[in-house]
């Protein structure tokens, strides 16, 4: 149900100071278990395990103590709705304890109350509970009474919990809230907690709305960051221009410059006339390399009938990166860095379209405008039929 990449690691590409607290830093566990999980003990001790409830409180817990139960909760390898329902309760019931207790101190309290908008956030969003957000409400209510929370804390986090709700919002509703939002950092000025923020309002745009709304919102961000007095904020101000030049690509046509991984001239030019995917991705990119057999399966289906693969590469690693095209036989061109200050997420195409996390994928058609966006599995498929027919 989540989109799998890879990001850049860095104090920016992390979103917000409390990233960790963020959906998506919760989501990531909802899934099936790892292969690799330890077998479970034998006899008594097995038993004993079983009948132990995961999400039950520690007792007479310390507010560290219970943090660190928080912590632990966002771990645990929910498979289902009904487990993510006690995972959020339990996370929920503990923050609670914490701003309950006297001993707790400011920097404790606000953690405790980020994790409970954290909880309202999934429940609206992932669970569809409408219900959530007048929950959200009363809470941010009684945090006025306390101290020990930032004033804006309630309302910044508030309108994070209504952005969760955006999909449900009709169009004039989305582009007020957009405004409200943008108000409130204008307000605020682009300083640090302002300039997450604003990052992880968009990114959570472009996952909830269509291209163009979030092709926007990326602009928006970009005159934001622009304002910054911090000459490192201001020039992420260039990074977001290329996101929103990206999104605003479908039905208009792509550039793509650069020399491959041989050190040759690439010319976009011979790809007229072809179904093109500019695939950029990494050797080190393991969602990259899940999607690689069916970008391979689809390349050799519709090769013959004029689909062609033009692959981008983050690599910083030439040898690495040779190697891996070899072993692998990737019959199609790839683009590399052709010096150090190039490679990685440097390289020119990368900064031009704004690449934040990879996989990213664009779809070409035989006119050489951008046809799709998110070309990934049984969608890729889809799409090389509309476009090129099915293969009989």
């Amino acid at each position: 149900m989540f989109r799998s990449f890879a990001r850049p690691i860095s104090g920016w590409t992390g979103r917000l100071a409390m990233g960790a607290l963020t959906v998506a830093g919760l989501m990531f566990v909802w899934s099936a278990r790892a292969e690799d999980e330890k077998p479970a003990k034998k006899g008594a001790s097995a038993a004993a395990e079983k009948e132990e409830d995961p999400f039950a409180l520690p007792k007479d817990a310390s507010p560290a103590q219970l943090l660190r139960f928080i912590k632990k909760m966002q771990k645990y390898p929910a498979q289902s709705s009904g487990e993510l329902e006690k995972m959020l309760a339990a996370i929920d019931q503990a923050a609670d304890l914490v701003l309950k207790m006297k001993e707790t101190d400011a920097d404790d309290a606000e953690t405790a109350a980020r994790y409970k908008f954290m909880v309202y956030r999934t429940q609206v969003e992932h669970l569809e509970d409408k219900s959530a957000l007048k929950r959200a409400e009363a809470f941010a209510k009684s945090l006025e009474a306390d101290k020990r929370i930032p004033k804006q804390l309630a309302q910044e986090q508030m309108l994070t919990v209504r952005v969760s709700m955006m999909p449900q919002l009709k169009p004039d509703a989305r582009k007020a809230l957009i405004d409200e939002v943008f108000a409130y950092l204008e307000k605020q000025g682009a300083d640090k907690s302002t300039a997450g923020m604003a990052i992880e309002f968009c990114d959570v745009v472009e996952q909830l709305t269509d291209a163009k709304q979030a092709a926007e919102v990326y602009s928006r961000l970009m005159k934001f960051l622009a304002t910054s007095k911090d000459k490192d904020i201001a020039a992420l101000s260039k990074k977001y221009e290329g996101v929103a030049r990206r999104l605003n690509l479908p039905g208009n046509p792509l550039e793509v410059v650069g020399v491959t991984a041989d050190g040759k001239p690439f010319d976009w030019k011979a790809y007229r006339g072809k179904v093109v995917l500019v695939d950029f991705w990494a050797t080190w990119c393991g969602p990259c390399i899940k999607e690689l057999p069916n970008v391979l399966a689809n390349y050799k289906k519709y090769h013959s009938k004029g689909f062609e693969v033009v692959g981008i590469s983050l690599d910083e690693d030439e040898d690495q990166l040779k190697e891996f095209l070899k072993e692998r036989s990737i019959p199609w061109t790839t683009l590399f860095g052709k010096d150090e200050a190039t490679r990685g997420w440097e390289h020119p195409m990368a900064v031009k379209y704004g690449i934040m996390g990879i996989p990213t994928v664009i779809l070409v058609g035989k006119d050489g405008k951008v046809v799709n966006l998110e070309a990934r599995g049984e969608k890729l498929g889809e799409l090389l039929e509309q476009l090129l027919g099915d293969d009989k």
